[in-house]
């Protein structure tokens, strides 16, 4: 069982602008002799460049940073928040306008543990720098601002730890027509897999997990003074992931893109969204690698618009040797350099039910 405490490593840091240092270590660096660098012995206060937007950087920085660190280490929720709200961040200002990719939250929210649960909204009541002028959780503001709403969401239970998305829409009334608190529909979308198998073999979604989830939302939501009244909940499908895998962070990515790319072309062929309550099932081919390599960019690239693009990602030579102890899923692994390199054949195609057959495996499209 999940003690539903975040491992450090996952947590989204926060820096303040006094503790703002370069520091120069003894590795090699290569570049391609665009810009002139500065030796070391050389350099001034002049030469070190100072991010106009430090705290975007310093998260950004943190989210690179573990996304190098090996192919399979966990996905952190910096991570997750820096990359998914770059996602929102270049979509078209038609859908902007409408949607909102909420940074990740959890575990305690979600978990089985009812008193660590409680807890969490004691801590949310008495945070006085969370609460607006009317004593509300300022974050229950945001989630009314838009009608379409994305949510990942860090989950820990018996089950595992993972990454989920939630999104729903929501509906304004004539009384409060910039509020958007009356959700019309809800889905989950879970990776992961029941252990059991069925009958025949495959695993399907874990039903218990997903009846807690969509039960400790709807607490969550009615607490903020959203209405669920007549909601319909719905449990989407989405590539499954691997029973040894844990890849639910980049297939949560792949989700959320999914999902604002669903938003996005309705708009474009309707001109306007069609508030229809249903919702699509995602794609049925992720290839985790690849959502990974996309994730690195997005960080890299936001990193260095951070610092108004007067730096540049610089490619550091590590010693083979080098590890990095992490632990996922309860499990101590130590990561060496060479483990970011991807496998070289891609994920199955799931079947047409999205459940996991084991025995799947990449193959040849047939003529």
């Amino acid at each position: 069982m999940a003690d539903n405490t975040v491992n450090p490593f996952l947590e989204i840091p926060v820096a303040r602008p006094e503790e703002y240092v370069v520091r120069v270590g003894d590795g090699w660096t290569l570049g391609d002799g665009t810009f002139d660098r500065v030796q070391d012995h050389m350099k001034t206060k002049s030469d070190v460049p100072r991010p106009p937007h430090f705290e975007l950087a310093f998260r950004s920085m943190a989210a690179l940073t573990s996304l190098q660190i090996s192919r399979d280490a966990p996905i952190t929720m910096t991570a997750m928040d820096v990359t998914t709200s770059q996602l929102w961040n270049y979509l078209p200002p038609e859908v902007k306008d409408i949607a909102f990719v909420a940074p990740p939250c959890g575990p305690e929210l979600w978990g089985s543990d009812d008193r660590q649960n409680a807890e969490m909204y004691e801590r949310m009541k008495n945070e006085p720098k969370a609460l607006d002028e009317r004593g509300e959780y300022r974050f229950y503001a945001e989630l009314k601002e838009k009608p379409w709403v994305i949510w990942p969401i860090w989950v820990e239970d018996e089950w595992g730890k993972d990454f989920l998305v939630v999104a729903w829409h929501a509906h304004a009334t004539p009384k409060s027509p910039r509020t958007y608190d009356r959700i019309g529909s809800y889905i989950l979308y879970d990776s992961r897999r029941n252990p059991q198998p069925d009958g025949d073999g495959k695993h399907s979604q874990i039903q218990p997990r997903l009846d807690r989830i969509n039960g400790r939302l709807a607490t969550f939501l009615q607490r903020g003074g959203l209405s669920i009244a007549g909601t319909t909940a719905w449990y989407g499908h989405c590539s499954p992931m691997g029973l040894k895998e844990n890849s639910s962070g980049e297939r949560c990515f792949a989700a959320v893109k999914d999902l604002l790319n669903y938003l996005t072309l309705n708009v474009l062929e309707h001109n306007t969204l069609q508030e229809k309550h249903e919702w699509p099932n995602l794609s049925k081919w992720v290839f985790p690698y690849v959502c990974r390599i996309e994730m690195t960019g997005i960080a890299a690239w936001t990193l260095m618009a951070s610092h108004g693009f007067e730096a540049r990602i610089a490619l550091e030579c590590l010693e083979p040797h080098l590890g990095f102890e992490v632990v996922v899923d309860g499990t101590k692994r130590m990561l060496k350099p060479n483990g970011l390199s991807g496998p070289l054949r891609g994920s199955p195609i799931t079947d047409r039910d999205y459940r996991l057959d084991p025995a799947a495996v990449a193959r040849p499209l047939q003529e």
